[in-house]
């Protein structure tokens, strides 16, 4: 997998095309954060994997994550509790919870959260052995 197409931008910036990324990222095989843009304390993810794969359970205590469903269908488990992931579902998960995401079709979504270090070096963001979220 390779990095994601990453921008950074300044206060007041366009997010740019995102509409384009969005239709680039739902018909290509690429898999995990495919675009991102940075501000000065702000990441913004475009998102996208294939069944079954999906972010693995874990838990992050640095930052709230606000999730919002663009493209297919998933389930986002928050604390045990799976929540479906579908286009214009908008989920905030608080830091110190557990979550995971899977793919049930082709998904795209957009992660927004305050700057931090990555949870994942890329080649784990792909993981095949996620199973189903219960």
């Amino acid at each position: 997998m390779s990095e994601p197409s990453r921008t950074e931008r300044s206060s007041g910036d366009l997010l740019g095309p995102l509409p384009a990324e969005v239709e680039r990222v739902a018909d290509s095989p690429e898999e995990g954060a495919c675009w991102s843009l940075a501000g000065e304390d702000l990441d913004v993810n475009l998102v996208a994997w294939s069944p079954p794969h999906g972010v693995p359970a874990h838990v992050n205590d640095g930052v709230d994550e606000l999730v919002i469903g663009i493209r297919g269908r998933g389930v986002i488990e928050v604390d045990g509790r799976s929540i479906p992931l579908v286009p214009g579902g908008v989920h905030l998960v608080p830091r110190g919870a557990r979550r995971a995401i899977r793919a049930e079709t082709r998904l795209v979504y957009l992660t927004c959260h305050r700057r931090r270090p990555r949870t994942f070096a890329s080649e784990e963001l792909v993981d095949p052995g996620v199973g189903p979220v219960e």
